[in-house]
């Protein structure tokens, strides 16, 4: 998504919502955008953003991110370090799956579903219709073996 599709994507999110769109707001979005795949903590997105916005306080963007978690503009995921992680939540994207790094922490998305199949099967057997779930690997990264 490029940065202009997105603003004018929040602005009518907004809208829906009924919520005030504000320049803080759309800051907040931005650096998400900018670094999607990064998978950032409130702490961590206010950091890069007080960088070109250093009027904007944590506390601005936490509310901020509780504000777009309800408008399911993002996605939470709770690690194992305690902290949640944000990512924006492309709503044209199946479930993907986080591989998370013991070592360095990074984490990466494996973006192939391999439980489309047992989606499937889960319906046939139980009659009961998937509509999401969440799944985390946790090991070693390629540069940390």
């Amino acid at each position: 998504m490029d940065a202009n599709a997105g603003k004018l994507d929040l602005k009518k999110k907004f809208q829906e919502f009924g919520q005030k769109y504000t320049a803080q707001r759309q800051a907040v979005f931005d650096i998400m955008l900018e670094h999607n795949e990064l998978h950032m903590s409130s702490e961590e997105i206010h950091a890069r953003l007080k960088q070109m916005h250093p009027g904007i306080g944590v506390a601005t963007v936490y509310r901020t991110l509780q504000l777009f978690d309800k408008m399911q503009i993002i996605r939470k995921t709770g690690l194992e370090d305690g902290f949640t992680r944000y990512e924006l939540n492309d709503q044209n994207q199946h479930a993907h799956h986080h591989l998370i790094c013991n070592s360095c922490g990074n984490v990466i998305n494996m973006e192939d579903d391999l439980l489309d199949e047992l989606e499937e099967q889960i319906y046939i057997k139980m009659g009961f219709t998937v509509h999401n779930h969440n799944l985390k690997f946790y090991g070693l990264c390629k540069n940390c073996v």
